[in-house]
């Protein structure tokens, strides 16, 4: 079965669906974090960079030395910073 729909109907619909995907990550961040904005760090090397924790969830977390970078503040996982 094909079903054909057209580019401004298929826009509108995924625009939609972004932004359900983003509300939902919003809520997650709030929910988990109590906030949306937050810090992530490396585990190696100790860097700290301020994130939007729903774009992360949305978008994947930052790297740093090859590795993902974590929302563990160092003195929590024992992290030299």
């Amino acid at each position: 079965m094909i079903i054909t729909i057209s580019t401004e109907a298929l826009r509108a619909t995924l625009d939609y669906l972004g932004g359900i995907q983003s509300t939902v990550a919003t809520n997650i961040a709030t929910e988990v974090w109590g906030k949306e904005m937050g810090e992530v760090y490396c585990r190696k090397c100790g860097r700290v960079e301020r994130v939007n924790y729903a774009r992360c969830l949305t978008h994947g977390w930052p790297k740093c030395c090859g590795e993902t970078m974590t929302v563990d503040a160092p003195k929590e996982k024992g992290i030299a910073a």
